[in-house]
């Protein structure tokens, strides 16, 4: 039986610690992806996406409990690209100098 290429990527995604310092998120988002987005675009996205952050960490947790190894294969990667994608947010929200600021947290302080 052959292997898809998909489960290998899953696997080593797998292997990968949550949360990692080694900007793995930034490899599964589209650099350009949030170019034309004005500041009331990137809002309204970032709150998006800190919600399903919130999910995806909250379902991880879950799985985890019984299964690491499912948790990481089932919800790693998403994961990941969420976080790639809210930090691009931040970067295009900083560059084109947001009022108020738009961070990852929801609470943190203005950079």
């Amino acid at each position: 039986m052959p292997v898809r290429p998909s489960l290998i990527v899953t696997l080593v995604l797998a292997a990968l610690p949550l949360g990692c310092g080694g900007r793995v998120e930034m490899a599964l988002v589209d650099p350009a992806k949030y170019t034309f987005y004005n500041c009331a675009q990137l809002q309204r996205d970032m709150t998006r996406l800190r919600e399903q952050e919130q999910e995806l960490k909250t379902l991880h947790d879950k799985v985890a409990r019984d299964s690491l190894l499912v948790a990481r294969v089932a919800y790693e990667a998403d994961y990941l690209s969420t976080i790639g994608d809210m930090q691009l947010i931040e970067t295009a929200a900083r560059d084109r100098e947001c009022n108020p600021a738009i961070t990852i947290a929801a609470d943190a302080p203005a950079r």
